[in-house]
């Protein structure tokens, strides 16, 4: 019984970190801007992208203060700074603006630590809300075979992100280092 509550208390030690990578740490004041590397809660975006603001007139729309946009031919690698692996779990999409509102096709490459790769492609529902005012981003989540992975990219059509939802998977010398201390301190509490 004491064991089983001990290891219950110790679960929590192995849990993934979530982050959602939402863009709103540095937005441009109106419009967008070009560049090519930004980094939030320790994950490194690279490429040629742009991030926007809400205030950015004929783009999408959404509640958030800023989001990222991929232009035709744009790239984007996202990986964790530690270079840990990590599980994509939900991302915000839009079609780009008013000029492009069309449904569009975003194909997301995961690459694990063994260079493997899994790719999935999402939709838009290709109907332009921003410029009625309305929230355009549709939240779609990432099938489970993009678990552990070491970058995360995309190269498609013009369209924008936001609130990336990614789990951090913890160190596996931090596991060891839990679980051996979780040994000792069972061991100990048995004398």
């Amino acid at each position: 019984m004491k064991l089983t509550a001990f290891l219950l208390t110790a679960l929590p030690l192995y849990a993934t970190t979530t982050f959602v990578l939402d863009f709103d740490e540095a937005p441009p004041t109106n419009g967008a801007e070009a560049v090519e590397s930004y980094e939030e809660n320790g994950f490194q975006f690279t490429g040629t992208f742009a991030l926007g603001s809400s205030s950015n007139s004929g783009r999408a729309f959404n509640s958030s203060v800023g989001y990222l946009e991929l232009l035709i031919g744009n790239e984007v690698t996202i990986v964790q700074g530690d270079n840990n692996p990590f599980n994509a779990v939900s991302v915000d999409l839009s079609e780009f603006s008013s000029l492009f509102p069309d449904a569009i096709s975003v194909t997301f490459v995961g690459t694990f630590p063994d260079n493997s790769e899994v790719s999935h492609t999402f939709t838009t529902d290709g109907i332009f809300d921003s410029t009625n005012g309305v929230d355009d981003f549709e939240t779609i989540f990432f099938p489970d075979t993009f678990q552990d992975l070491v970058s995360l990219s995309t190269t498609s059509s013009p369209f924008t992100l936001d609130n990336l939802v990614i789990e951090a998977i913890p160190e596996p010398s931090v596991i060891f280092l839990c679980s051996t201390c979780s040994l000792v301190i069972f061991r100990r509490h048995r004398r």
